[in-house]
């Protein structure tokens, strides 16, 4: 048996050596805008499926039909691993590398919840997370930051060092402050409803046997003892129940103000939240926030809970009430991961299966082309479902999204500091091909073909026929604007930096390419050029030189920093 699994690997990998990917020529349709989103579909080991179709996923939006586009596979791990993989399950090798399945490093942030965790359960979380980084692929970026103490940005990196240096500094868990008596959490909870049953059961059990007992103060009476510690019991409890919201609402508005923070990555992020849980918060519209605030940042979630109560606390005697506070504790976290269409993980003590699933699901996922309808563009999360017509395989996918205007949307975007005035340097698609990577090459090769209008990247175009100087033949001008609030700036040296990919296809009345140009655009701006272009658009003018009677025109704009693209058709006038 091993003989043979080594021969097909052996196979797989040859495959992968001698496969070239085909470019086909983009087809030009009537114009239709379109939202990503980005979907998971698994096996009952977690693997992800990546034979499917757009026909076979339904997604409604506000609990309407939508017509699906596209629906592209990526891997997120190296090709050759994905195919042994295959091949390890039982799967037939693919005769040929689809341009979908070209690996594709991840955006990985690790949350902990510092405060939720009890002195040693962070050492746990620390070891199993890194392991988890070393089962990431070196491409991928990862941030590690802790809740509710956020850092004011987040950097996201692939040196492993910076990582396991920011995993060292988080705490081994909180020791926290426990009263003189013995109160559950679920007691707390009742007393501070006034419930007087709950109330006397803590009194009986707390303070009778204190007054009646061996040690008792016998200079003062029963009855004033037990009242004050009636009293005392009454004020403890309502104390823990106050700290217990009050924890839950710093987690939350944390969680609230990280999805604000990368929501500055313009595109699909997976979030990983390590916690101890959290009961109901002080507000009610606590988890909606929160859910929304991940769909405006395309922020996935995957939340590990660790059930700590049934072993009882670290300091002190187990609760009274063990099994319903660790259901209030769960209360919280399940609550958010429910609202934002995430994953729930119950951690018995042991993360590494648990993050050993993360990464299985997260080698390879789905952008689904979904239309967009005018009322989509108003700023508010609608509320999405995707199904998949085939047993046997779970499908994870945020349950929300949000699209503005799209200078508003593009707003949410602007990374605020990036920088010399455009420029241009004129490649070909080769080159293209090679220099900017596959992948690059790959997605705007399919905006030109599939997703038609595409608003990631948000661009307008219009384009004329003009005769080209001094041969006689004829070139199209095209003039496009690019609002630079959609595309993902940095600084450097006082300037605002982007780099980006333009393609340009003219196609005749029967929708055959007549005509093509691929550029790289190099921007640095000056901040009073960002201010103005901000104003009107950053300017694009191009001339494409066709053969027959161009009709229709398509302009591609990649962003390779943010992995985005946006496209428009136009006709020729």
């Amino acid at each position: 048996m091993i003989v043979c699994a080594t021969v097909l690997v052996s196979a797989v990998l040859a495959i992968l050596a001698g496969a070239r990917l085909a470019a086909q020529q983009p087809s030009f349709r009537a114009s239709v805008e379109v939202v990503l989103i980005d979907v998971s579909v698994v096996d009952r080991s977690a693997f992800p499926v990546d034979d499917l179709r757009p026909t076979d996923f339904t997604v409604t939006v506000d609990g309407k039909p939508r017509r699906i586009l596209t629906a592209q596979f990526f891997s997120h791990r190296a090709p050759g691993l994905d195919d042994v993989s295959r091949v390890e399950r039982g799967q037939p090798p693919p005769d040929v590398i689809e341009s979908q399945r070209v690996g594709t490093g991840l955006d990985v942030i690790l949350a902990v919840d510092e405060d939720s965790l009890e002195p040693g359960d962070g050492s746990l979380a620390k070891r199993a997370i890194g392991r988890f980084l070393d089962q990431l692929s070196p491409t991928d970026r990862i941030a590690i930051v802790t809740i509710p103490r956020l850092p004011g940005r987040i950097g996201l990196t692939s040196n492993r060092l910076d990582l396991f240096d920011a995993l060292s500094r988080i705490n081994s868990g909180i020791a926290h402050q426990h009263g003189q008596h013995r109160i559950g959490l679920a007691e707390a909870f009742e007393i501070e409803r006034h419930d007087e049953v709950t109330l006397n059961d803590v009194i009986e059990r707390e303070c009778v046997d204190k007054v009646t007992g061996v040690g008792n103060r016998s200079d003062v009476p029963a009855t004033q003892e037990l009242e004050a510690c009636r009293i005392d019991v009454t004020i403890e409890a309502k104390q823990f129940a106050i700290t217990a919201h009050d924890r839950a609402q710093r987690s939350l508005d944390a969680l609230r103000r990280l999805a604000g923070l990368l929501s500055s990555i313009p595109r699909p992020k997976t979030l990983v939240l390590v916690s101890g849980g959290f009961p109901a918060p002080i507000s009610p519209t606590g988890f909606s926030l929160v859910a929304s605030a991940l769909a405006a940042g395309q922020v996935n979630l995957y939340s590990l809970y660790l059930e700590k109560y049934q072993f009882g606390s670290a300091l002190g005697q187990p609760s009274p009430t063990a099994s319903e506070d660790d259901s209030l504790e769960r209360y919280g976290i399940e609550n958010v991961t429910s609202e934002a269409g995430g994953t729930l993980m119950l951690v018995n003590g042991d993360f590494e299966p648990h993050f050993d699933r993360v990464v299985r699901e997260l080698s390879g996922s789905y952008l689904l082309g979904v239309e967009v309808e005018a009322g989509d563009r108003d700023g508010n999360p609608h509320r999405v479902e995707v199904k998949v017509n085939r047993t046997g395989v779970s499908i994870r996918s945020r349950k929300q999204y949000v699209i503005g205007s799209p200078a508003g949307r593009a707003g949410a975007l602007d990374a605020g500091p990036a920088g010399i005035e455009p420029g241009s340097t004129d490649v070909g698609r080769t080159e293209l091909e090679t220099g900017f990577g596959q992948l690059s090459y790959n997605r705007m090769l399919t905006a030109a073909r599939d997703l038609e209008g595409t608003g990631d990247v948000y661009v307008t175009v219009k384009a004329q026929n003009i005769p080209e100087a001094g041969s006689g033949g004829r070139e199209v001008m095209v003039q496009a604007t690019i609002d630079p609030r959609s595309v993902y700036f940095i600084s450097l040296d006082g300037r605002r930096v982007a780099r980006l990919g333009v393609s340009i296809f003219c196609g005749d009345s029967k929708h055959a390419v007549v005509g093509e140009m691929w550029q790289e655009v190099n921007l640095a701006l000056k901040d009073d050029t960002y201010a103005r272009y901000k104003e009107v658009g950053i300017p694009y003018t191009a001339r494409v030189s066709v053969r027959g009677d161009p009709r229709y025109v398509k302009i591609v704009v990649y962003d390779f920093r943010s992995d985005l693209v946006g496209s428009m058709t136009t006709k020729v006038k």
